[in-house]
């Protein structure tokens, strides 16, 4: 098994690949005559959690539904960013949570904090499929860093405080479609399927997604949709096998 130094080199080569691949339509893009589109989406994502994440052979059951998200969480950032000329688009998504539970213990006076800061990037490219202008191939990369902090308090005459900090971070290559079709009016609806790991970052992971949008002007749109992602990953003594999904809504800025 390779060592943490050489999984490390890895990681970063796979990232420059990858990354270099994303640029090489650049070049054939300048020869384009389409303008050059973006978007700007800032977007709550109503999550809940469920799996088993920590200290390898120590894992903890996490079964989380969005109210309990929601009253635990201490601080988001979530924002989608997006580049399009002619037949490629570019995308970057970032995602931050900080998530705060506190559970008693029960048979005793004693209490257990858990603190789980993940934070989550994408980097895609995406390429039009063929004469059809509604089919996008993708291909990029997800970052994932995750922080676990455990913190156990005993109220005891004679207490006990103990801290364990565990997490990890890694990065997939991920490969997916999406696709986007008008529907009648100002209404619009887009979908997309993604795999990742493959063993390279975590062992499996994949995402599945779909929005509805309604116009409201050529600058600005409301997006509703539904979000699932599912990561395995088990190295370097922790555990993240969690499934993350819920409900989306954001507000998009076309310009």
């Amino acid at each position: 098994m390779a060592g943490k130094s050489e999984r490390i080199y890895i990681k970063i080569v796979i990232g420059v690949v990858l990354a270099g691949l994303c640029m090489l339509p650049l070049s054939a893009m300048a020869e384009d005559s389409d303008e050059w589109s973006y978007s700007v989406t800032p977007y709550l994502w109503a999550i809940g959690m469920s799996g088993q994440t920590g200290p390898k052979g120590f894992e903890a059951d996490v079964d989380m539904n969005f109210g309990d998200v929601l009253d635990n969480l201490d601080g988001a950032i979530i924002i989608n960013m997006e580049a399009s000329k002619g037949s490629w688009t570019y995308w970057l998504d970032f995602n931050r949570m900080n998530l705060v539970n506190e559970t008693e213990v029960l048979g005793g006076p004693s209490s257990i904090t858990l603190e789980l800061t993940q934070k989550l990037w994408e980097m895609v490219a995406a390429y039009q499929l063929g004469n059809n202008d509604k089919l996008q191939v993708f291909g990029g990369i997800r970052s994932v860093d995750v922080e676990t902090l455990i913190h156990f308090q005993s109220n005891a005459p004679i207490g006990s405080d103990y801290r364990v900090r565990i997490g990890d971070s890694w990065v997939d290559p991920i490969v997916g479609i999406r696709g986007a079709w008008p529907m009648s009016g100002k209404w619009g609806f887009r979908a997309r399927a993604d795999v990742g790991g493959f063993g390279i970052g975590s062992d499996f992971s994949y995402q599945l997604a779909a929005t509805v949008s309604y116009q409201f002007s050529d600058l600005t749109s409301m997006r509703f949709g539904y979000r699932y992602l599912d990561m395995d990953y088990d190295d370097n003594n922790f555990v993240l096998d969690m499934g993350v999904s819920g409900l989306m809504l954001g507000v998009g800025f076309d310009f």
